[in-house]
C-alpha cells in the first residue's frame, strides 16, 4: 500500500510515484502524454498571441528492491530504482521524444499486447474479451506480426498501437546498444 505523489526532481524532470500495477501506470502515462500533446497554449511573443504545443517523454519503472527498505537505506534504494526510470526517459528522448517507455521490457510488451487485443476487438466487433484475445495473441504472434495485422486495420487505436510497437522496438534497440547487446530480436519476440 502507499499513496501517489508527484514532485519536481530537477530541471524539467518531474517524478510521479503511483501505487498501481505497471500496465496501469503505462496507461496513465500514455493518457497524460496524449493530453499534453493535444493541449494548445496561447503565449505572448513579440506582443502578439501565439499558439504553441508541447510534448512530454515519460519513463516507467516498477520499483522492486530485493532489499528490505529501512530508514537507513531508503535513499540508496530509491536512487538505484529511480535510475531505471531515468534510463527509460532517456530512451524515450533518444528514440524520438513524445512517447512512453518502460524500463521493464516484459511489462511494456504485455501492455502493448493488451492494447492490440482492444484494437482487434474494436475493429472486428468480436464478442471475445480482451484477455481471451490477448492470450491468443501471446500464443501465436510476435509483435511484428501484430503490427503487420494492425497496419491493415483502419482505426485510431490500431494506428496508435502500431506506433507504440515501433516506439517499443526503438527503445529496445537503444537499451541493447547501451548494454552492448546485438540480439534485439530476442527482446522483441
Amino acid at each position: 500500500s502507499g499513496s501517489n505523489c508527484a514532485f519536481r526532481m530537477g530541471g524539467e524532470e518531474m517524478v510521479c510515484v503511483v501505487n498501481c500495477p505497471p500496465a496501469d501506470a503505462i496507461a496513465a502515462a500514455e493518457r497524460l502524454r496524449k493530453a499534453v500533446e493535444d493541449t494548445v497554449h496561447t503565449v505572448m511573443h513579440n506582443g502578439e498571441p501565439t499558439e504553441v504545443k508541447v510534448t512530454i517523454s515519460v519513463g516507467i519503472h516498477e520499483m522492486q528492491s530485493d532489499k528490505k527498505i529501512t530508514p537507513e537505506n531508503v535513499a540508496e534504494i530509491f536512487d538505484a530504482e529511480f535510475k531505471q526510470s531515468d534510463n527509460a526517459v532517456y530512451a524515450a528522448k533518444e528514440t524520438g521524444r513524445n512517447r512512453v517507455v518502460s524500463a521493464d521490457t516484459d511489462t511494456m510488451r504485455d501492455y502493448l499486447v493488451s492494447r492490440a487485443a482492444e484494437a482487434i476487438i474494436e475493429a472486428n466487433q468480436l464478442p471475445e474479451t480482451v484477455n481471451e484475445v490477448r492470450e491468443n495473441i501471446l500464443k501465436d504472434f510476435t509483435l511484428d506480426d501484430i503490427s503487420d495485422h494492425l497496419f491493415t486495420v483502419d482505426t485510431p487505436l490500431a494506428e496508435r498501437v502500431c506506433g507504440q510497437i515501433a516506439e517499443f522496438t526503438a527503445a529496445n534497440e537503444y537499451f541493447a546498444e547501451k548494454e552492448g547487446k546485438s540480439a534485439v530480436e530476442e527482446m522483441v519476440q
